[in-house]
């Protein structure tokens, strides 16, 4: 399965952008906007990560305890355009939720005062029929626990340190998810 896409919008029948033929096409995913067809094409093929942040914004919250973690992933992000915030444990990202809807998670599993599960059961009831894009952010992972994971919500896994392809990958399928529910 292919996770390296970007949206691409159709106006009066023209891409703009490369050409349709210069990409394989996720043609399932045509049909989810009468208005603007947005298709999914394949990213790498752009080579160009920097302007992601601009080409689909999206609000971030990192959920780590360790600040060399923290800077890690935050410079990732930075670099492919997003900012970011952060917090340091799940209570505090509660609370976060509490204030404002994130599209996109990346949580730490193993934390104090709050673990990364039992936040994850907490944020992830439907606001206003939205949902966050939870990423598993971790340095392990079984098969046992990635089944627990998912059973709760988690889209995916990143395992750290994670390199900049993987963390675009899930940024990909955060984009993915967005439009489905749109």
């Amino acid at each position: 399965m292919s996770n390296y896409c970007i949206i691409f919008t159709l106006i009066s029948g023209k891409m703009l952008g490369k050409s349709e033929q210069e990409y394989s096409i996720n043609k399932r995913l045509c049909k989810l906007n009468k208005e603007r067809m947005e298709l999914l094409v394949d990213y790498h093929s752009l080579n160009n990560h920097k302007d992601l942040g601009k080409r689909f914004p999206m609000s971030i919250l990192i959920v780590e305890d360790q600040i060399i973690n923290q800077r890690v992933i935050v410079s990732q992000l930075n670099k492919i355009g997003y900012s970011v915030q952060i917090v340091n444990n799940g209570l505090e990202a509660v609370h976060a939720f509490e204030q404002k809807f994130y599209d996109m998670v990346f949580m730490d599993i193993e934390m104090p005062v709050m673990n990364g599960v039992e936040a994850t059961k907490k944020i992830l009831h439907p606001i206003n029929g939205k949902q966050p894009f939870v990423v598993a952010y971790t340095t392990r992972c079984s098969e046992e626990d990635l089944s627990k994971y998912n059973s709760i919500g988690i889209k995916r896994l990143l395992t750290k340190p994670a390199s900049i392809n993987s963390v675009v990958d899930v940024i990909l399928d955060a984009v993915k998810q967005i439009l489905v529910e749109a």
